[in-house]
């Protein structure tokens, strides 16, 4: 699937090495939030501690959160509620409070996290 889909590094890896987001990281002008699993069995994690580092190196703003024991999806409860706090406080520092079409989610979709399952 994955040499269909991206690319097979035998036959495509000049294509691969010039369009990897690693060799790119001086063009890009947003800060980055990257999040990975410790045990991640489908994206080694050094991919992610390259790009944090590519990043800096180019002096680009990036935040680097490594969740210990998680795997590549289904993490824990805890961690998903840490990640997606993680979320809403980098997207409040870098784009501020009230984005989106009201700023707030319909009465309908709310709850309380000790709620969610």
């Amino acid at each position: 699937y994955w040499l269909d889909s991206i690319g097979n590094p035998d036959v495509d890896a000049e294509r691969l090495q010039a369009t990897s987001p690693v060799n790119l990281a001086a063009s890009i002008t947003v800060p980055v939030l990257l999040a990975h699993g410790s045990q991640d069995d489908i994206v080694p994690i050094a991919q992610s501690r390259s790009m944090h580092r590519a990043l800096g190196r180019a002096g680009r703003q990036s935040t680097l959160i490594e969740y210990r024991g998680e795997n590549h999806s289904a993490w824990h409860d805890d961690s998903e509620r840490d990640l997606l706090a993680a979320i809403d406080a980098f997207l409040r520092e870098h784009l501020g409070q009230g984005h989106g079409p009201t700023g707030t989610l319909p009465a309908a979709t709310r709850m309380p996290m000790d709620q969610v399952k």
